[in-house]
C-alpha cells in the first residue's frame, strides 16, 4: 500500500527517495532556468542492488516480483515524462520581462524575445494534460479513502493511454527547447502531429494547434485591421525585410513608398500548414494597404482635405479594418482550422483594399495625367518639344561632355526649349529633371544603341506621393529605357537632317563640290540611312506607343481595383522593350553599328566645308555604303529569322517589316549586298 502510494506520487511529478528521487526533483525548483532531460534519459525507478544505502530500495526490490518492478518502473517514467513536460509548462508560462524596443511609425510590438507562442504554446500543453491530472488526482483519492488497496493492474491500465502521450510530449517540448522553436514554425511542428497517425496524439496536437491559432488571429487582426505587426521577431509569417531599413530616412513619403515596395515579406517558414502562399501573399498586400490608407488618413486630418468618398462605384465607406476584425472572429470561434473559409476571408477583403488602393491612385492622385506627362516627354509625344530641346543641344553636343556641367547646360536648354514650345507653366513639366551620368536608370539586362559620349544623358520624374506606389521604379526604369532609345534615333535623323543642308550649302562653291552633292554614293546612303532610322522611330512611335497607350487607357478606366492597374501598367511598359526590339541583342547591335555608321558619315559631309578637294572624299563614301549594305542586310536577316518569327513576337515582327521594307524592295538590295560583300 505505501509502495503504491508512492508510485502515485511519482505519476504526479513528485519522485520519492525509494525511486532515486532528490532534492532537484520537486517543484520548488522547477522556477529556476529550464534545462530539460532527454525521455531516454530517466534513471528512477526500482533498481535491483542498488548502492545507495540512504532508502531502501533494494528491500523492495526482494519482495516484488520482476514483472511487478517493471510496471511500477513504467509508471515512475510516465511520472518522469510528465515531469519534465510539466517543467516546460511552467517555464514557459513565466512574465518575460518588458523590454523597451525601437518602434517604426506607431507600430506596436510585444516585448521580450517573441514568446507569445511559446506561451500559448504551454497553455495548450496544460490543457493537453488535465485529463492526467485528473487522474492522479482520483488514485490519490482512491487511496486515501481507505477502501482498499488500489492495484498495479489498476494503474497500468488507466495511465497507458497516457505513456504514449506523454512521453511524445515530453520529446516535442525537448525538440521545442533545442531548436529554440517559436513564432508559425512552432504552429507548424503542431499542425504536423496532427495527421501523426496516433489518435491521443493528434487530438493533443490539436488542442496546442488551436492554442497558438488564438495568437495567429491575434496577429491577423492587428495587421488586416490596422497594418500593424503585433509579436516579437520571428513570430508572425508577415515581417520586416531584411533588406529595408527601419530607419528609412527622414522623408515619411519617401519611406512609406520604400515600405510599400520591400518593407514587408512573407516568411515561407513561418507559414502554417494550412496558409498557402497566394493566401500568405493577400494577407500581406492588405497589411501594406491599410499602413498606406492610414498615412492618407493622418494626412487628410492634418491638411484638412477631404477623405477617400467610397471605391467610385457607388459603394459607400466602410473601414476596413472593422471589416477584417467581423471576418476573423468567426474563424476564431472555431476549433481546428478551415482552410475554404480563411482564403474566402483574406481574398475578400484584398479585393476591397485594392479598391480602395485603386481610387487613392487614381481619382485622388490623378495617375492619368501624370501617365500622360510621361507619354509627353519621355516617349516623345510631344514632338515640338523634343525638336526645340534637340536644336538647343545640337551646338553643345558638338564638344565632348563636361560631367561636372553637363546636367546644368542640360537643365537650360531643357528651360529654353519648354520657353520657345510654351509649356513653361506645365505644372507636370517641373517634375522632368534633365541627369547625366551617375547609376544607369533603367533595365540592367537592355543594350540600347549608342550615339556618343552624351548618352550618359537621361531624364528623371519626380514621383509624388502615393504615385510611387504604381510608379515604382522598375516602371519609371522602363520610360527612361524608351527615352533614351528614342533620343538616340531623333538625334540621329537630326544629324541626317544637319547633312542635307550641308549638301546644299556645299553644291553651289564649285564644280567639284557640286559634282559630290550629285554623287550616288552620297545621296543614296543618306536616303538609305533616313529611310531605316526614319522608319524605324514610326515604328516605335505609331505602332507600338500610341497602340499600347491606347490599350493602357481603357485599362486603367475599367480597372476594378489597385491590383488590375499594376497589371496594366507592367504589361504597357514591358510591350514597349519587347515590341520595340530593345532586348534583342542581334537587333540592337545591328542598330548599334547603323547609328555609329550614321555620325562617321555625317562628320564626313561636314568636313567638305572646308575641303578644296572633296571628290578625294567619294572612296570613303563608297566604304561607308557598302559597310551599310552589310550592316542592312545583316538586319534583315535577322528579321527574317526562323528564331524571330516563330515567336510570341511574330504579329509585331510582321508590322516593322511593313514600315521597313513594304515593297520588297529594301530586302531585296540589302540581300543584294549582303552576298556581294559575302
Amino acid at each position: 500500500m505505501a509502495l503504491v502510494g508512492e508510485v502515485v506520487c511519482a505519476l504526479g511529478g513528485h519522485v520519492g527517495e525509494v525511486f532515486g528521487g532528490t532534492d532537484k526533483d520537486t517543484f520548488a525548483s522547477w522556477s529556476f532556468e529550464y534545462k530539460p532531460q532527454r525521455p531516454n534519459a530517466c534513471q528512477l525507478g526500482l533498481v535491483p542492488n542498488s548502492q545507495d544505502k540512504a532508502n531502501n530500495n533494494n528491500n523492495w526490490c526482494a519482495l516484488l516480483a520482476e514483472g511487478e518492478r517493471d510496471v511500477i518502473n513504467d509508471l515512475v517514467r510516465v511520472g518522469y515524462h510528465y515531469r519534465e513536460v510539466s517543467r516546460f509548462i511552467c517555464v514557459e508560462s513565466r512574465p518575460q520581462p518588458f523590454n523597451h524596443r525601437h518602434r517604426h511609425e506607431e507600430e506596436e510590438r510585444v516585448s521580450g524575445s517573441g514568446r507569445a507562442y511559446r506561451r500559448a504554446f504551454a497553455c495548450g500543453l496544460s490543457e493537453v494534460l488535465e485529463g492526467y491530472r485528473e487522474d492522479v488526482v482520483q488514485a490519490e483519492r482512491r487511496l486515501s479513502d481507505g477502501y482498499g488497496t488500489l492495484p498495479l493492474a489498476e494503474l497500468q491500465g488507466r495511465f497507458c493511454e497516457h505513456d504514449l502521450l506523454v512521453s511524445r510530449l515530453h520529446s516535442l517540448v525537448c525538440s521545442v527547447h533545442d531548436e529554440d522553436l517559436g513564432g508559425g514554425a512552432l504552429l507548424r511542428r503542431a499542425e504536423e502531429l496532427e495527421v501523426c497517425g496516433v489518435p491521443c496524439v493528434e487530438r493533443a496536437a490539436s488542442v496546442l494547434a488551436d492554442s497558438m491559432r488564438e495568437v495567429m488571429y491575434r496577429q491577423l487582426g492587428a495587421w488586416l485591421g490596422y497594418g500593424r505587426l503585433v509579436g516579437g521577431e520571428g513570430e508572425f509569417f508577415i515581417c520586416r525585410s531584411a533588406r529595408h531599413s527601419e530607419e528609412g530616412g527622414d522623408d515619411l513619403d519617401e519611406v512609406s513608398t520604400a515600405e510599400w515596395h520591400g518593407g514587408f515579406e512573407v516568411d515561407d517558414s513561418r507559414l502554417p500548414l494550412g496558409v498557402s502562399r497566394e493566401a500568405a501573399e493577400a494577407v500581406l498586400f492588405v497589411g501594406k494597404s491599410q499602413r498606406i490608407l492610414r498615412r492618407f488618413r493622418d494626412r487628410g486630418a492634418r491638411s484638412g482635405s477631404a477623405p477617400l468618398a467610397g471605391t467610385g462605384r457607388g459603394e459607400s465607406p466602410k473601414s476596413i479594418g472593422s471589416e477584417a476584425l467581423a471576418l476573423l472572429d468567426p474563424l476564431r470561434s472555431r476549433r481546428g482550422f478551415h482552410k475554404p473559409d480563411f482564403d474566402s476571408c483574406v481574398f475578400e477583403l484584398r479585393a476591397k483594399a485594392a479598391e480602395r488602393m485603386w481610387q487613392l491612385v487614381v481619382v485622388h492622385a490623378e495617375l492619368p495625367r501624370h501617365l500622360q506627362a510621361l507619354k509627353d516627354y519621355f516617349l516623345m509625344e510631344r514632338g515640338n518639344f523634343h525638336q526645340a530641346l534637340l536644336t538647343e543641344l545640337r551646338p553643345l553636343m558638338r564638344s565632348t561632355p563636361n560631367p561636372k556641367t553637363a546636367e546644368l547646360e542640360v537643365g537650360d536648354a531643357l528651360s529654353r526649349a519648354a520657353t520657345l514650345t510654351g509649356l513653361e507653366k506645365d505644372p507636370l513639366l517641373g517634375r522632368v529633371t534633365a541627369r547625366f551620368g551617375g547609376a544607369s536608370p533603367g533595365d540592367q539586362g537592355l543594350s540600347l544603341p549608342s550615339c556618343d559620349d552624351w548618352d550618359a544623358l537621361w531624364l528623371d520624374y519626380r514621383v509624388q506621393w502615393p504615385l510611387g506606389l504604381v510608379l515604382t521604379p522598375r516602371i519609371l526604369g522602363r520610360y527612361r529605357d524608351a527615352f533614351r532609345f528614342l533620343w538616340r534615333l531623333r538625334r540621329t535623323t537630326g544629324e541626317l537632317d544637319e547633312v542635307w543642308t550641308t549638301l546644299r550649302r556645299i553644291s553651289s562653291r564649285s564644280h567639284a563640290h557640286s559634282r559630290l552633292c550629285d554623287s550616288p554614293q552620297v545621296w543614296h546612303l543618306r536616303h538609305q540611312l533616313y529611310h531605316l532610322l526614319c522608319n524605324y522611330q514610326t515604328y516605335v512611335q505609331a505602332d507600338v506607343i500610341e497602340a499600347q497607350q491606347r490599350e493602357l487607357s481603357d485599362k486603367v478606366g475599367q480597372a476594378e481595383n489597385f491590383l488590375d492597374l499594376e497589371n496594366a501598367l507592367d504589361a504597357f511598359t514591358s510591350s514597349l522593350i519587347s515590341q520595340s526590339f530593345l532586348d534583342v541583342t542581334s537587333i540592337t547591335s545591328m542598330l548599334d553599328g547603323v547609328i555609329k555608321l550614321c555620325f562617321k558619315f555625317a562628320n564626313a559631309v561636314h568636313a567638305q566645308l572646308d575641303s578644296n578637294s572633296p571628290l578625294e572624299s567619294l572612296p570613303l563614301f563608297s566604304r561607308l555604303q557598302d559597310d551599310f549594305q552589310r550592316r542592312q542586310g545583316m538586319l534583315f536577316a535577322v528579321l527574317k529569322g526562323s528564331k524571330l518569327s516563330a515567336s510570341a513576337r511574330a504579329p509585331h515582327l510582321h508590322q516593322f517589316l511593313q514600315r521597313l521594307d513594304y515593297n520588297g524592295w529594301c530586302g531585296r538590295v540589302a540581300l543584294e549586298g549582303q552576298l556581294r560583300h559575302g
